[in-house]
């Protein structure tokens, strides 16, 4: 994976020494839980995430470069309702609780759209966000993402399904409004 810099972050891989950062991000209730992840109770869980993170070259650690602090993951995964078209890609991300509503995941998400659009073969992004993640919604919205489906996402810690609703971005679609 390329390392991606805009004007206040750095896109990169993951290292270990990044353990403390995302346990520090993990363990915010209310951040990794509208990713359908329980929040970390103790630094094995984020070891586990961590660990998880690093056999993954297309998981960015969001990096702030004013501080050298990881404040958020940006995950791209094969698309879970298009799993045999190798030029699309599943998005999942998140920020750290004081990182949010300071534009840095549309800068990010920018940089990376910007990479994979003109620089890689793939042609669309899938990303779903729970019923009650309006932020998630706006976001999408912001970036012409287009309503593909609704359905239930069953969440293990929670013990049940939780109303999702599905977008897609096609490759055409960014380039033509960019």
């Amino acid at each position: 994976m390329e390392t991606l810099k805009t004007d206040r972050l750095i896109l990169r891989n993951y290292i270990l020494s990044d353990l403390g950062d995302l346990y520090a991000i993990g363990k915010e209730v209310g951040v990794l839980e509208r990713t359908g992840e329980s929040y970390f109770e103790d630094g094995a869980m984020a070891m586990g995430q961590l660990s998880r993170y690093l056999l993954s070259p297309e998981t960015y650690a969001i990096e702030l470069k004013k501080r050298s602090k990881v404040v958020g993951t940006l995950e791209i995964t094969r698309a879970r309702f298009d799993p045999y078209n190798r030029k699309a890609r599943e998005l999942t991300f998140y920020l750290g609780l004081p990182y949010q509503n300071h534009g840095l995941m549309s800068e990010a998400l920018k940089a990376y759209f910007d990479f994979i659009f003109h620089k890689t073969k793939i042609n669309k992004v899938y990303a779903g966000y729970f019923y009650y993640n309006e932020e998630c919604a706006r976001l999408l919205k912001k970036f012409d993402f287009k309503y593909e489906t609704t359905f239930n996402f069953y969440v293990d810690f929670l013990d049940t399904e939780v109303k999702t609703y599905y977008y897609s971005l096609k490759k055409e679609d960014y380039l033509m409004g960019r």
